[in-house]
């Protein structure tokens, strides 16, 4: 006696796995921005044409004197009571 044929049960139609296509472009989108974000200032720099911050001399205190000329007679220099 031979038993009723066996079936498969009908499958829904296949549709693209949009998980792992949505993981994969969260990823590069992520992958992306974090280089944008580690070498901000180097592009910053490129696309603008400005020199590196690193080529940028450093700025060094001024001496004591700085700005000051001590004059080399002494009395030659203006006296501030405006007599001479």
């Amino acid at each position: 006696m031979a038993g009723p044929p066996k079936t498969k049960p009908p499958t829904a139609p296949s549709t693209p796995d949009r998980t792992s296509a949505v993981v994969s472009a969260t990823l590069i989108l992520l992958t992306v921005l974090g280089v944008v974000t580690v070498f901000w200032e180097p592009l910053a720099a490129l696309a603008g044409g400005a020199p590196a911050a690193e080529a940028v001399g450093e700025a060094h205190p001024a001496g004591a004197d700085a700005g000051t000329l001590a004059p080399s007679v002494p009395g030659a220099a203006s006296d501030a009571s405006g007599s001479s």
